[in-house]
């Protein structure tokens, strides 16, 4: 196994809990003789530059892309544990970015703890549910995700994406529109990571998502789950 990880930098700059996971997931990489790239892709809108990762991982020797927001921190224990699963792609409730104060001071005044409170607060961000763990969803958010490399050539072989000039100055190459918008009929646009678990239910496969601890997000401050 080879694996990429790969950043879409939007604002230019990576977190420095986000460093922190990108450093231990190289480590342990290494540690087992699993050899490991970073990539990121800086001062691009978000649609292309996860579809010029999506490129550079097809274009690599490496069958296993850990993606990875800028903004976003993951223990080591738990990439190990998502990872060991072999599923052909699985994404993560995250954390809101931001929290209302007022229904967390309120949550706080009726009892809840910290962690309970925050959450109710601002709930992860994901599709609603009570399960916790790994289940199948319809689409999941991919601030962090893991996916195979044969998941995105079956995409190609079946038509669902086609390969589109790239925007981006210093990429020259083509790329394929994996996390092209969806539009709806009713003109309504579907996020880049929607649209792109949209395109792997057309093919058959299948979408996980973990919920659960194990993962924070940063804005003005940072929460965990």
């Amino acid at each position: 196994m080879k694996v990429m990880i790969g950043i879409p930098a939007a604002r230019g700059a990576l977190c420095n809990d986000t460093v922190t996971t990108v450093f231990h997931m190289q480590q342990y990489f290494y540690s087992i003789n699993v050899a490991v790239q970073f990539v990121c892709v800086a001062q691009a809108e978000i649609v292309t530059a996860r579809n010029v990762l999506a490129q550079l991982f097809l274009d690599s020797d490496c069958d296993l892309f850990i993606g990875l927001d800028d903004d976003v921190a993951v223990e080591l224990n738990l990439v190990i544990k998502l990872v060991s699963l072999q599923l052909n792609f699985i994404g993560c409730y995250l954390p809101q970015r931001n929290l209302n104060l007022k229904s967390f001071a309120e949550n706080i005044r009726t009892g809840m703890t910290d962690l309970d409170a925050q959450l109710s607060a601002s709930p992860l961000v994901g599709p609603v549910t009570d399960e916790q763990g790994v289940f199948e969803v319809n689409e999941i958010g991919t601030g962090f995700y893991i996916v195979r490399k044969s998941l995105l050539t079956e995409l190609i072989k079946k038509q669902l994406v086609v390969a589109q000039a790239c925007t981006l100055p210093s990429f020259k190459k083509s790329i394929f529109g994996f996390f092209n918008n969806i539009i709806g009929e009713d003109g309504g646009i579907t996020s880049e990571d929607y649209s792109f678990c949209k395109r792997i239910k057309q093919a058959n496969y299948a979408v996980f998502a973990y919920k659960g601890p194990g993962i924070s997000h940063t804005g003005l401050m940072t929460f965990s789950s």
